[in-house]
């Protein structure tokens, strides 16, 4: 992320002009923008010219009314009404949208916080690393940034080691390392590489001259990718991240969830939001969850300090399908009042004095 001015002032408001990089600087904006916050850049519009339209380069802010980033297409699609424009035929309050490309500038004004700015200024692409996790015949390639992506898997049907068969074991081993060098080269563009997993697998591939690397060698009690990462942050080889803040979260709920504890989860996290937002300590939210409620994005605006938005892509989010993309931990146990389940507004006395006696 390139920072071309700061315009926020000792009380955190005002603007700041940037221009995204990479594919998870985009992201990172994505987790920034939030509905009611103004994006501006310089666009194309239609402008009716007399009695044609004509298509014009201009100026535009507007109010953030709906977003949505793309990974795949590397892009945040942003649409709202027009606050501001270097063009006097284009009228105020009308609807615009802006796309949010690589290497283009534009500027973001919103109520920031230190964290905020501290983000911004992370590089972060620099941090994504490959791990590599190597167990006999199976090595799990992700790349690790702040989610946990899958890149590929080898996998190789190994002999088990006897008195009579050392040498086809090592000549398994040499075509199962051969094809784990051969897949990173192929898959693997960033430059951090960290092999981990069987200390003798380590040490094994160690004798590879892998170039255009920069290589650690790791060698971990587990073979896991999650364990491995794990052990990795605990050795201080890796930082901690969202993906990893967002497994810890949801091993807490499911720990909670099955021992009666504080939990909230769908739309139960809205209303909490909305009635007791001091209650919560940790809230994950899905992206398209938000993207498919708009009004959602308000609602949340409230609760940054505790709030991570899940990417669709990373692993986090397929636990958090089951449980209507939202979960939330609690600090101690709360009450609400309307739930909405099912679609059903109903109140907890009047569900609990039309239920069946028991």
């Amino acid at each position: 992320m390139i920072i071309t001015k700061n315009k926020v002032d000792s009380s955190y408001q005002g603007y700041i002009e940037m221009v995204p990089q990479s594919v998870n600087d985009l992201q990172l904006i994505s987790t920034l923008l939030n509905i009611g916050n103004k994006v501006g850049s310089v666009t194309s519009r239609k402008i009716l010219m007399g009695q044609k339209m004509d298509r014009k380069t201009v100026k535009i802010v507007i109010k953030v009314q709906k977003l949505q980033f793309s990974r795949t297409d590397s892009e945040i699609i942003v649409s709202g009404n027009v606050v501001l424009t270097s063009n006097p035929d284009i009228p105020i309050n009308s609807s615009h949208t802006i796309k949010i490309l690589l290497n283009m500038k534009f500027t973001l004004s919103k109520n920031w916080s230190q964290e905020d700015i501290d983000l911004l200024t992370q590089p972060t692409d620099l941090i994504q690393q490959c791990i590599v996790a190597l167990s006999p015949g199976i090595a799990r390639i992700h790349l690790y940034g702040e989610i946990l992506e899958y890149v590929a898997r080898v996998e190789i049907i190994m002999p088990c080691k006897n008195r009579f068969n050392g040498d086809k074991v090592q000549k398994y081993l040499h075509k199962f390392m051969d094809e784990v060098v051969q897949t990173v080269q192929n898959k693997v563009k960033v430059k951090n590489l960290i092999f981990c997993g069987y200390v003798d697998l380590v040490k094994q591939i160690q004798k590879y001259n892998i170039d255009n690397y920069d290589i650690v060698y790791q060698p971990t009690k587990n073979f896991r990718i999650r364990s491995c990462v794990n052990e990795l942050i605990q050795l201080d080889i890796l930082k901690s991240s969202i993906w990893q803040s967002s497994m810890d979260i949801l091993d807490e709920f499911t720990l909670r969830l099955t021992k009666g504890g504080y939990v909230v989860y769908s739309q139960d996290v809205i209303q909490t939001i909305i009635q007791y937002p001091s209650a919560l300590e940790n809230v994950l939210v899905m992206q398209s969850v938000i993207e498919q409620d708009y009004s959602y994005l308000k609602i949340l605006s409230g609760i940054q300090d505790v709030l991570i938005k899940v990417p669709d892509y990373a692993d986090p989010a397929e636990k958090l399908r089951s449980f209507g993309g939202m979960i939330g931990l609690l600090k101690y146990e709360i009450f609400l009042e309307n739930r909405k389940v099912e679609g059903q507004i109903f109140n907890d006395f009047d569900q609990f004095s039309e239920s069946e006696d028991i």
